[in-house]
């Protein structure tokens, strides 16, 4: 089958196409966490879901037991989830235990019952091995993967920035998503949590920009070292601001010096 992003994987969950099994390929921990929810969402009813969600690991050698629990009809519950996480383990198995865990995989994908959802997870599978080709072909590909340059990586950061913020009725000045983004290193999971912090921060003023966003950073930093001080530039709140900027782009990469340094900013 063909690759989706996860963008097109949602969309697709979205209009009630039928998915018999699932491949999430890729490290990012952010995207793969949303696709679960968005599968466990659509196909679990709320209620349910301590029966009709099932969780196993192939490092664990649950590969068996997991297909097992596909092929058994779910308590309470019309459908199931069931999730095969760090597949990329199975390629290092023997191949005695390798083979046995592939053609498991491979005749339930066959047939595979009409009430489960499999979601196999790996971070990275080697295209040139079996496991790899029997899961691209027979189960739908989900690409979750920012990419292997940061540059990349901090660029769809970025995208995903200013969603997060919309979601929340906040909005990025130009430059300070980017800027935001290039901070956690392009990782989601950090994206999300520091979009929530900042947001609250933001508050009623409802508009991030460059100004909000560093004040709001340096502050974080602060709390940590409470004890150290510093005397800021007397003069205009402008002048104040210049000089906070003149730091950011002279130390962008050091903000935990700059964070003990700038330790009295919330006064």
């Amino acid at each position: 089958m063909a690759k989706l992003g996860t963008e097109e994987f949602l969309e697709r969950l979205q209009k009630g196409k039928p998915v018999p099994a699932v491949l999430l390929l890729g490290d990012e921990a952010y995207l793969r966490d949303e696709c679960r929810k968005q599968l466990i969402e659509k196909y679990v009813p709320e209620a349910a879901r301590t029966w009709a969600i099932s969780r196993f690991s192939a490092d664990d050698g649950e590969t068996q037991a997991a297909v097992d629990q596909a092929q058994t009809l779910p308590m309470l519950s019309p459908q199931q989830v069931v999730f095969l996480q760090d597949g990329e383990a199975i390629e290092k198995l023997g191949e005695k235990a390798r083979d046995e865990a592939v053609k498991t995989l491979e005749a339930y994908l066959e047939n595979p019952a009409p009430f489960t959802v499999l979601v196999v997870e790996a971070s990275g599978l080697d295209q040139r091995m079996r496991l790899a080709k029997m899961l691209l072909e027979k189960a739908l590909v989900v690409e979750v993967g920012l990419g292997e340059k940061i540059e990349e990586r901090v660029a769809a950061a970025a995208v995903l920035a200013k969603s997060l913020a919309k979601e929340q009725g906040v909005e990025f000045e130009k430059g300070a998503a980017e800027e935001l983004a290039e901070s956690v290193g392009g990782d989601l999971m950090r994206l999300k949590t520091e979009v929530d912090k900042l947001a609250t921060f933001a508050a009623e003023r409802r508009l991030c920009g460059g100004r909000t966003w560093r004040l709001w950073w340096f502050r974080k930093r602060a709390r940590r070292f409470g004890k150290w001080r510093i005397f800021w530039p007397r003069g205009s709140r402008r002048r104040r601001w210049s000089f906070l900027s003149g730091c950011c782009a002279r130390a962008r990469s050091q903000w935990r010096c700059l964070g003990r340094w700038l330790g009295c900013i919330g006064n």
